[in-house]
């Protein structure tokens, strides 16, 4: 994942160094720093990290927090942004919270 990352990224400044003008295009390299290394921690680290986790805790538990991640993402970011959540997002919210919590309860009876 992160050589996909980096290889999108190099593709990506490649094509943006051809097809602009030279005058105009500048690259910070505090900037690219930065960028390189939060892919590498988003996606290498943390997949390592998840992997390296289902040692230590079971299945269902690690399953469900990746699927509850991206409603955590979303109400995170609306701490941070003033993007409202619509009526449509919070029932999904509640929709997958509720059946994550379901399927962990019909898994763990058996």
């Amino acid at each position: 994942m992160f050589t996909n990352n980096f290889i999108t990224f190099m593709i990506i400044g490649l094509v943006g160094m051809f097809t602009h003008n030279s005058k105009t295009t500048s690259f910070n390299l505090i900037g690219i720093l930065l960028l390189g290394s939060s892919a590498f921690i988003g996606s290498f680290l943390g997949l390592l990290f998840y992997y390296k986790s289902l040692r230590k805790i079971k299945f269902s538990l690690a399953n469900m927090a990746r699927t509850v991640s991206p409603l955590t993402a979303l109400i995170l970011s609306r701490i941070f942004f003033p993007s409202p959540i619509s009526f449509r997002q919070w029932l999904g919210i509640v929709l997958v919270i509720f059946s994550v919590y379901r399927i962990n309860a019909v898994v763990s009876n058996r």
